[in-house]
């Protein structure tokens, strides 16, 4: 039998169980749906352009499934199945992965904090919190080829609860000598402000911290302010690799601001400035994007995004993170994308 139809019956077969499990109060489902049309020019060097139905631009497509189970007094165990799926194309999870995203068993307590294990977002995607662009795919991970958004297998990690609006993450991969992983987040909340510090490291499988964007450490320190109808970010990112091969680029400065506007209770728009600046090539980037979100219902959202960023003469970012659709060194690319988000 196939491999995608060995796939698609195990799916099938998760979602029928989860569904009969949920009608007796068991297991609860949830997942989004994203789907959309997008448009990208200036590709490569004949500047080529590509219209697509685009899938995850604003919020990723997603099933999964949630277990919190009481085991002892103020005890949980909790489990979580979850898994990206691909609008255009049907496909589901990645790289013959079922649940691409979460396969994880834990415990919480309110006092002592979660302590959780298996395959997980990494803890960086925390970063969705100080991004104007909610970490779309023109925003704070475009320009650093998401290095703050990945997923990694065998990871432990540990989440502390709340103590005067600080709170602490620690997460790291175990068992894996290639590609090992390493996560720390620190954040302060009090009233209107929310101030982060985010660091993560990944190592090829020599153990180097030899490239800019697949085998670095970074640091991101930002903060959000809401006040009134808006809401304020700024941050500041640093990536380093300093085993990278001579004449390469050993780090990049990355920062951003922005702001999100309410208008009434069914309209929000956001705007975000980025800009990046790497320290051997001097490549130079300015990302500019803009969004608006309408929601029609609490389950049902219309977005649109549209964005341009303009490269120094040597650099080659993109507009959006599709990485594969690099523009010419030195040119300038946009982006208009939009659709509807329905969640369950």
């Amino acid at each position: 039998m196939p491999t995608s139809l060995h796939r698609l019956l195990a799916s099938a077969a998760l979602l029928t169980a989860t569904v009969q499990a949920q009608a007796a109060g068991g297991p609860t489902l949830y997942g989004t749906i994203t789907a959309g049309l997008s448009y990208i020019d200036h590709i490569g060097a004949n500047n080529e352009h590509v219209t697509r139905t685009s899938n995850s631009e604003w919020g990723t497509s997603l099933i999964g499934m949630q277990v919190a189970e009481p085991i002892a007094p103020g005890l949980q165990l909790q489990t979580r199945l979850e898994s990206g799926f691909n609008t255009a194309t049907g496909t589901v999870g990645s790289d013959g992965m079922l649940f691409s995203r979460y396969a994880t068993l834990g415990v919480e307590s309110k006092t002592w904090g979660k302590l959780e294990t298996g395959r997980s977002m990494a803890y960086t995607n925390d970063v969705w919190y100080i991004d104007p662009m909610g970490l779309n795919w023109s925003s704070s991970a475009t320009l650093t080829k998401g290095h703050s958004w990945n997923a990694w297998s065998h990871t432990v990690g540990y989440r502390s609860p709340e103590r005067g609006g600080l709170a602490i993450g620690l997460q790291t991969t175990v068992g894996e000598r290639a590609c090992r992983s390493t996560a720390g987040v620190l954040s302060y909340q009090r009233g209107a402000l929310d101030v982060r510090a985010i660091y993560d490291e990944t190592r090829d499988n020599q153990g180097h911290l030899s490239g800019l964007f697949d085998a670095s450490r970074e640091l991101i320190v930002g903060a959000r302010y809401e006040r009134g109808a808006n809401a304020w970010f700024a941050a500041y990112n640093i990536v380093r690799a300093p085993d990278a091969a001579a004449g390469a680029d050993t780090s990049m400065q990355h920062v951003w601001a922005g702001v999100n506007r309410k208008i009434g209770n069914r309209d929000l728009l956001r705007l975000g400035v980025y800009g990046a600046r790497t320290n051997v090539t001097d490549s130079r980037a300015l990302l500019l994007a803009g969004g608006w979100e309408h929601s029609f219902a609490p389950a049902l959202t219309l977005w649109a995004t549209a964005a341009v960023v303009r490269n120094s003469r040597d650099a080659a970012f993109p507009v959006a993170a599709y990485w594969q659709d690099l523009p010419a060194p030195g040119a300038t690319q946009h982006t208009v994308n939009g659709g509807l988000i329905y969640t369950f």
